[in-house]
Formats: structure tokens, sequence, C-alpha cells
């Protein structure tokens, strides 16, 4: 006589079960659809992010005949932003896609972990670059980052990342996601609400005081670094438009200034040889034909040099603008959504495709660096207009 009752308990619990499957489903295609211009965005960074560092890689590691040290840390930071476009494109789709059906605890570790990493190794490539520059600009007398320190550099950058993103996978798993009024509850990837808080908050203030940090280091440098240049640029000026008031008396003097420019430099002056229109000029007075000639390769020479140096540099402060101008906005919501562990349930459906959208936008960090070689290096741009060539694409397929 038990039997049928309790037969009837379990068949209401399955329906019962069935129902809230069946709305949390629907639900999660409502949400879906409103997120779909957040997937297309995505998507195209996803693309942009595979074609433009893959190209940059391709490019920097294996077509550019001149080595310089200061193209060393380029294909490196591509192979970061190709893994971070891809890991949080990728996650940020499947994100949109499961808001109320992501089940798997596993994979969302996994993702958060990768995620974090990509991340936190090209903020640390970026903070490497920008002691790299500030060296040789603003400190060219002193010790400079040889191969070895730019290895143990990237070695270092890489076991901080992992240390420093291996706390989030106890952090974040799948957990309850009520509607507004709490009548269905779906399962998002998302911070556990579980976990002691106090080591939560503790986490949280160490990579934002991490992140903070390096960000206020390479301003600073870069802000050194500028005035370095600008005062450069601005002595050249000076000097050239008194140049033709030079006369025999003062070309050691030059020659010395000449030889210590080389110096500080990439490395034997005679390593850019190619003509450059962009530089200017002049011829002093009173010298003989062959001291002229001597005197005038070697300042070619050396202005190649140090120009080359200084378009480098402003070619990774660029980098580095648009990096904060990317993260800062990720920062504030990360610190938002610290102080307040219902910071995404306040959100309405509608809202939360822009809130989404602003809290994704660092991904274009690792896109826009191809764009930015493009512009600024000449010989990267060269070397891509033949990869893309017919006879290029031909002889891959050989």
């Amino acid at each position: 006589m038990t039997v049928i009752p309790i037969l009837r308990f379990q068949s209401l619990i399955m329906e019962t079960n069935f129902t809230n499957s069946n709305a949390v489903s629907v639900w999660n295609s409502k949400l879906s659809k409103i997120l779909i211009p957040n997937i297309i965005v995505l998507s195209l960074y996803i693309f942009l992010g595979i074609i433009g560092n893959t190209t940059v890689i391709i490019v920097y590691r294996f077509r550019m005949r001149k080595k310089s040290e200061d193209r060393y840390f380029i294909p490196i930071l591509a192979v970061s932003d190709l893994a971070g476009a891809t890991v949080c494109g990728s996650f940020g789709i499947a994100l949109n896609m499961m808001q109320t059906e992501f089940t798997s605890t596993r994979l969302c570790k996994a993702w958060w972990f990768f995620a974090a990493f990509t991340q936190y190794m090209s903020v640390l490539l970026l903070l490497i670059i920008a002691t790299q520059r500030y060296l040789k600009v603003c400190k060219p007398q002193r010790h400079q980052m040889k191969q070895f320190h730019k290895r143990l550099a990237v070695g270092l950058s890489f076991g901080v990342a992992f240390v420093s993103a291996a706390p989030i996978t106890a952090l974040y798993g799948s957990v309850d996601f009520p509607n507004s009024d709490g009548s269905i509850i779906g399962t998002r990837c998302s911070k556990l609400k579980e976990v002691n808080k106090t080591l939560t908050l503790l986490y949280g203030i160490v990579i934002i005081i991490m992140l903070l940090t390096s960000m206020t280091i390479m301003i600073f440098f870069y802000i050194r670094i500028g005035h370095k240049v600008y005062v450069h640029f601005k002595n050249k000026n000076n000097s050239f438009s008194s140049g033709k008031e030079q006369t025999s008396s003062n070309i050691d003097t030059e020659m010395h200034t000449i030889t210590s420019v080389i110096s500080c430099g990439d490395g034997p002056a005679t390593e850019h040889k190619e003509s450059n229109p962009e530089i200017e000029k002049y011829e002093p007075e009173g010298i003989t034909p062959k001291t002229k000639s001597k005197v005038k390769n070697s300042t070619g020479s050396a202005d190649i040099n140090k120009r080359l140096v200084h378009k480098f540099t402003i070619m990774f402060m660029m980098i580095t603008i648009l990096f904060l101008i990317s993260y800062i906005p990720k920062v504030i919501l990360i610190v938002i959504e610290g102080l307040n562990p219902y910071f995404w349930q306040n959100f309405s459906d509608n809202e939360r495709p822009g809130i989404l959208f602003i809290y994704r936008m660092y991904i274009v960090n690792n896109i826009v660096n191809p764009f930015i070689y493009a512009f600024m290096d000449l010989d990267f741009r060269k070397e891509t207009r033949q990869l893309l060539t017919f006879k290029s694409i031909a002889s891959v397929w050989k």
C-alpha cells in the first residue's frame, strides 16, 4: 500500500525537475539571444587575434633577415596575445551561450585559470618591455638587458603568471544563479559563494596591487622615456639649424659624440646601412672631402641607429597606452565585483550585454598589436606583403 504514494512522490519530483530544467533552458535561450551582439564581437576578437598574431610570429620569427634586440620580445608577446585572444574570446562566448546552464565545474575552473594566466603573462611582458626601453633610452651607460637577462625575465614572468593564476581554480566554479524573482534557478560559471571570504578578498587585493603596480611602473617609465625622446629631437633640430656654422675645429668633438651615440644603440652602426630620406643632412664647412665623408657616414649611421631605437620605443609606448585604455575598465569592475558578491545578479537582462562588453574589452589588448607593428615597423609591413603574395603562398603548399 505504501509503494503507490512513494511512486507518486518520485514522479512528482521528476516532473518538477523536468519543468525547472525546461524553464532554465528557456531562460538561457533568452539570455543567449540578447547577448548575440556580444558573441559577434568576441568572434571578431578571436578572428583578428589569430590572424594578426600568427602573422606577427611568422614574420618576426622566420622571415626577418636582420635580427635586432628591439624586436626580441615581439614574437613572445604575440604568442601570449594569440593565446589570450583565443582563450578569453572562446571563454566569453561559452559563458554567453551558457548563462544559466554552465554545469561543468572542472571546465569552469580550467577556463578561468588559462584566461587569467594569459592576461597576467601579457601584463608582465609589457612591464619587462617597458623596463628594457627605459634602460636603453634613459640609462644607456648602465648595464643593459642581455640575451640571458631577457630569457630569465620571460621565464620569471611565466612562473609569476602561473602562480598568480593557480588560486583562481579554488575560487571559481559552477554556482546557482536565480532569476530576478527567484522562481528559476540555473547554474553559471562564477565566483564560488562558499569559499572563505577572507581568502577571496586577500587574493583580489594581491592581484589588484600587482596590476596597479605594473601599470604605475609602466606609466612612470614611459613618461621618462617620452621626455628623453622629446629632448633628444629638440636638441637634434637645434643642432641642425646651427650646423652650417660648424668649422673643422670641432670635428674631433663631433666624432667623439657620434661614437658615444653609436655605442648606446642596438649594436654596431653598420647594422643599419639602408638610406633614410627622413634624416636631415648638413655639411660642415672647412672640412677635407675625406674627413667630410667619414663624418657624414658616421653621422648618418648613428642618426639612423638612434632613430630606430626611438621609433621602436614609441611603438612599444603606443602598445602600452592601448593596454592601459583597454584594461582600466576591467580593473575597476574587478574591484566592484570583489566588494559586491551579487554584482552580476543586480543587472537586468538588457543591462548585462553592455556590462559584459566593457568587462571583456581588455581582449582588445591581445589583438591590436599587429596593427601597430604594421603602422610603425616598415620592415614588418614589407615582409608581410611579401608573405601574402601569390608566389609566397604557393611555395607553402609545395
